[in-house]
């Protein structure tokens, strides 16, 4: 399936210290457990054990409810949620391969319980590109290639797995003539160059597969490692940010883009302004529609303007039936931003969803806003018009991503941390 070599057991990944469900201040006892156990919200109680930081107890409850019943799916998500918890953190690469592998099987499990629900597959789909992990089979059905190719796909990437480097390209060489569409061949073409040192040969193998295919993004961004290995740090911009430009949810990309930023002094912010990422809730104990009060200035700007976002929705939904996705979200976005007191392009707020609509305000201004929105809350609904947008207009996302979301580094203490947390991990080149 993929190129990650997972080779821990998921038990063994687990055996993690314990501590004693009663110990920690505010922890949840033993007597809470048997009671929500008996009620049917465990997976409540593991979910407050989680936001409480409790993850050791969280994950305890979880698998004491998947031990009674292996198929139940939230129970399957949380504990995915849960093990890429604990691999985030990991610093033993076999312990942290393992750990991902848990997370994966959890959702794919989920998926196959549910195949009609987006969640479990949409999860599953960004974990395996943030690994590195290619489903190639699906990729080559797309195109249709004939049997004989697939054959020599698989042989190409049983030689690739075992190092065998010229054998490996010599097999992609013969699945490229027999299906030359595939820009999947020719970017693997680049890889078993690649890794044999021949960084011409892997360039060209990926410049073919963006011949083939302009927005295949994994050949940009391993093209933009390949320029940057031959000295063309310009040339590897360009192609890191046109991968991400391709599919904004292509973590590796960002992540490619977070490496060079970093080799600049720059940080990219887009982790904690991803739309996905922040939560979108209103101030804690405020019901929808509700005006805060005594809860702060920033508490009351967060409900004004979640209000506007969520009731513009309906409102615009209903004046116009046939309004495009696109559409509805500038709207929206503007009317909440309209919503903020003062001026809104003020640096005032900690609020990681204000801070959100303050860039759509401002990439609004250079006439960007479609590129903001993309880049950080593309979602099923948006992505028809985006897949039409992309190839046109591409160079207004990557310049949104260069004037709004790299910053220097003593200008954002949080993305040093990620940085250095970062420059920990095993690099998954793959993907």
């Amino acid at each position: 399936m993929g190129r990650l070599a997972f080779t821990i057991s998921t038990a063994a990944a687990f055996a993690l210290p314990q501590a004693a469900l009663a110990q920690a201040p505010g922890a949840i006892t033993q007597a809470d457990l048997a009671q929500a156990v008996a009620a049917g919200s465990a997976l409540d109680l593991a979910e407050a054990a989680e936001r409480q930081g409790l993850r050791d107890q969280a994950m305890q409850i979880v698998e004491g409810v998947l031990a009674a019943d292996p198929d139940d799916i939230p129970a399957l998500m949380l504990h995915a949620r849960l093990a890429l918890g604990y691999a985030n953190g990991e610093l033993d690469p076999e312990r942290q391969a393992a750990l991902y592998q848990a997370a994966v099987d959890d959702y794919q499990r989920a998926n196959e319980l549910d195949p009609d629900s987006p969640l479990p597959a949409a999860a599953l789909n960004t974990l395996l590109q943030d690994l590195g992990l290619v489903e190639a089979p699906v990729v080559v059905n797309e195109v249709g290639c004939p049997p004989e190719a697939e054959r020599a796909f698989e042989a190409a990437e049983a030689a690739f797995s075992a190092a065998r480097w010229d054998e490996a390209e010599a097999a992609y060489l013969e699945a490229i003539q027999a299906c030359p569409t595939e820009p999947v061949y020719w970017t693997y073409l680049g890889d078993a160059r690649f890794a044999r040192g021949d960084l011409q040969g892997a360039e060209q193998g990926y410049r073919q597969a963006i011949e083939v295919d302009a927005c295949f993004w994994t050949a940009h961004r391993f093209l933009g490692d390949v320029r940057y290995k031959l000295g063309d740090t310009a040339g590897a911009w360009e192609s890191v940010l046109r991968s991400v430009a391709c599919n904004p949810t292509y973590g590796m990309g960002w992540a490619s883009i977070g490496q060079l930023a970093s080799m600049e002094g720059l940080t990219l912010r887009r982790v904690e302004l991803d739309w996905s990422q922040v939560d979108i809730e209103m101030p804690e104990g405020v019901m929808l529609m509700e005006v805060p009060q005594g809860k702060g200035p920033e508490a009351e700007l967060v409900a004004s303007a979640l209000n506007m976002y969520r009731m513009g929705a309906m409102a615009f939904r209903l004046k116009q039936p046939d309004i495009s996705p696109i559409e509805l979200e500038r709207q929206r976005v503007l009317i909440a931003v309209a919503a903020m007191e003062g001026d809104p392009l003020e640096d005032r707020f900690d609020s990681p969803f204000l801070q959100i609509l303050q860039l759509h305000a401002r990439a609004e201004q250079v006439d960007l806003l479609d590129a903001s929105i993309y880049a950080l809350h593309l979602n099923e609904a948006l992505l028809p018009g985006f897949l039409d947008w992309r190839l046109e207009h591409a160079p207004e996302l990557e310049r949104f991503i260069q004037e709004f979301l790299l910053v220097p580094e003593q200008d954002d203490d949080a993305g040093k941390k990620r940085n250095k947390k970062a420059k920990k991990r095993k690099n998954r080149r793959r993907g």
